[in-house]
Formats: structure tokens, C-alpha cells, sequence
């Protein structure tokens, strides 16, 4: 349902900073061109996203007047936590976003690009339904009643020490980890 994500097709240097809430939802930019690794130059929305990742929130101070004329420090804060997704023909995003995410590459073969189009004709002639409405508003309406809840994992030191072994652990692997497992939960 729209209640579950934030859809962008570009964004001004600190827009993210003024949206009201990003809480549990994903936040979805079309096309990945400021965050190509070499488009970014550490753009201020890049960086943004980066920390609304890695962070769960974002956070500014911006100075404002008030209703007096008087100058005053104010903070402007978006709430996460979120899930990032974009689209891109690039094999790699910037490295500091890549860092914080898992990259999911589609499926580019011949085989699939025939898949697709075989189906998309079928859907076409009517040989293939679509799902109906009620199918959809139902998976909407269930989506909107899932709350998060708090995840143990029991075995989380068992993969920390298994990881540990290794004798020259990256210093990605601090963020590996907590990726891996988010995964799990």
C-alpha cells in the first residue's frame, strides 16, 4: 500500500531531512543515477540515504525565525528505520552505499528477456489474468497490520565466532555482520 513506502523519482540536496516519517517503510528512488559510483561525489542526498540506512534516522539542525523575528536553532529529523531500493543498469552503486545494502542483480539472459516478453503478451491477449482487486487490497490490508516486533537469535554468537576465525577480518565485516543478521530476522 502507498502507507508502506516513499517513491522518488530525484531529490533536492536536503529534502530527506524535511519528509515527515520514513518509519518501517522503503524508501524507493528511481534509477540509481546519484548514487552511481561516479555520479555521487559524496552528494548530500547519497550521504543522506547512506545515514538513514545505517543510522535509522536522519537528523539536521537548521537555523529558523520565529514568529518575533528571532533566529533560533531548530532540528529536523526523518525517523527510520527503512529499507533502501533503487534500480540501476550499473553492476556496483557508490562503495558507502554498497556497504550498507545487499545488491539483488536481475536476471539479464536471453532465456528471461524471452520469459517476460511471453508473458507480458499472454497478459495482453487475455491468455493470463492479472490478480484481481481483492486479492490485491487483501495483501494491502495485511501488509498494513504487520507490526515489528523483536527478533532473538540464539545461534548469533555461534556465526560471530565462526566469522572470528578468520585472521584478517575486513573492517566491512562490522556492517556484514549486522546485515547478515537483519537477514536472519
Amino acid at each position: 500500500p502507498k502507507t508502506a513506502y516513499h517513491h522518488i523519482s530525484s531529490a533536492s540536496s536536503k529534502s530527506l531531512y524535511y519528509l515527515d516519517d520514513l518509519k518501517h517503510k522503503a524508501f524507493i528512488a528511481t534509477e540509481a543515477l546519484q548514487f552511481q559510483k561516479n555520479n555521487s561525489l559524496d552528494s548530500d542526498v547519497a550521504y543522506s540515504t547512506r545515514t538513514l540506512i545505517s543510522e535509522g534516522y536522519l537528523s539536521r539542525q537548521v537555523v529558523v525565525t520565529d514568529d518575533d523575528g528571532n533566529q533560533k536553532t531548530e532540528e529536523k529529523k526523518t525517523e527510520g528505520p527503512t529499507s533502501f531500493l533503487t534500480t540501476t543498469v550499473v553492476d556496483k552503486l557508490e562503495h558507502q552505499l554498497e556497504d550498507r545494502m545487499f545488491t539483488i542483480h536481475a536476471d539479464e539472459s536471453v532465456q528471461q528477456t524471452r520469459s517476460v516478453m511471453n508473458t507480458t503478451a499472454d497478459q495482453a491477449a487475455g491468455i493470463v489474468m492479472e490478480l484481481d482487486n481483492k486479492t490485491i487490497e487483501s495483501w494491502k490490508r495485511f501488509h498494513e497490520k504487520l507490526q515489528p516486533v523483536k527478533v532473538i537469535i540464539p545461534y548469533a554468537k555461534k556465526i560471530s565466532k565462526a566469522i572470528n576465525r578468520i585472521d584478517n577480518i575486513p573492517i566491512s565485516a562490522r556492517r556484514a555482520f549486522g546485515r547478515i543478521l537483519s537477514v536472519i530476522k
